[in-house]
């Protein structure tokens, strides 16, 4: 039960208590799972059909095992929580036929929901909101790997980036030429931009070198032969010592370079 903020005492336990509540709150549950239609959308004749959840709320929505609240910085360097779960739902999936007649379908879906949580603010459900998210198994493994790749970069003592000077409105670059009509709308700031998204990228694959280091072969301290026959028959099958995490090390290594090359 880790205190969050010793000021008001408030707990893991009741942020993650106050988050279920409201994923169980009337109606709620039936937009959660319209953000990810993959799960059900071959219980549906076409996906624009017009569909609804029947349910119970305290006994059809089950959250399984032990979720998980960590705490991050926004974009605005604002304090959110991230709350994830696995979860079983068990109710009717329903929608109206062409004939008028309502088709009600029991299913069982299991998955898991992301949520982020700031401090004062209501949960956004809408659907240009990416405040809850609903993976399925695949999905989870993808997001797990890049939330966890990305707490092993923000243990470095990185220099903050400041993106409030690329920020600023810019003039127009290259306007002032005798054919000015030929010239691009383009300022200044969408060339930082461009340097914004570099930044980002190396960031991104830097974290995913992070992650796979501690696994990997210590490549300066131990050395780890290729397989016998490896350079003439060309294959990356690679065996022994060389596991999956020496693959994405070096892989993510190499477009880590790059990355720098470009920024």
């Amino acid at each position: 039960m880790q205190v969050i903020d010793n000021n008001s005492k408030i707990t893991t336990s009741e942020i993650i208590q106050d988050i279920e509540i409201f994923l169980k709150s009337d109606g709620v549950f039936d937009l959660v799972l319209r953000k990810n239609t993959d799960l059900f959308i071959d219980k549906l004749p076409s996906i624009n059909e017009s569909f609804w959840f029947i349910y119970s709320a305290a006994s059809d929505i089950e959250f399984i095992g032990d979720p998980t609240l960590d705490e991050t910085l926004d974009t605005n360097e604002k304090l959110a929580f991230i709350y994830i779960s696995d979860f079983r739902f068990k109710g009717a999936l329903c929608y109206r036929a062409f004939i008028n007649d309502e088709v009600k379908t029991e299913i069982i879906l299991n998955a898991t929901i992301r949520v982020f949580k700031w401090p004062g603010k209501i949960i956004d459900l809408s659907n240009g909101s990416d405040d809850v998210e609903i993976w399925d198994k695949n999905q989870k493994l993808i997001n797990l790997t890049s939330i966890y790749a990305y707490k092993k970069l923000i243990e470095l003592d990185l220099i903050p980036y400041d993106y409030s000077w690329y920020r600023q409105n810019r003039i127009k670059s290259g306007r002032t030429c005798m054919n000015n009509k030929k010239q691009s709308h383009v300022t200044s700031q969408d060339y930082f931009l461009e340097i914004i998204e570099c930044y980002e990228r190396i960031k991104h694959l830097l974290s995913m070198v992070l992650l796979n280091c501690d696994y990997s072969n210590k490549y300066t301290k131990i050395k780890t032969d290729l397989p016998s026959g490896y350079e003439s028959s060309y294959k990356y099958e690679f065996e022994g010592n060389f596991k999956i995490y020496d693959r994405f090390f070096l892989m993510y290594s190499e477009l880590t370079i790059e990355s720098l090359y470009i920024f």
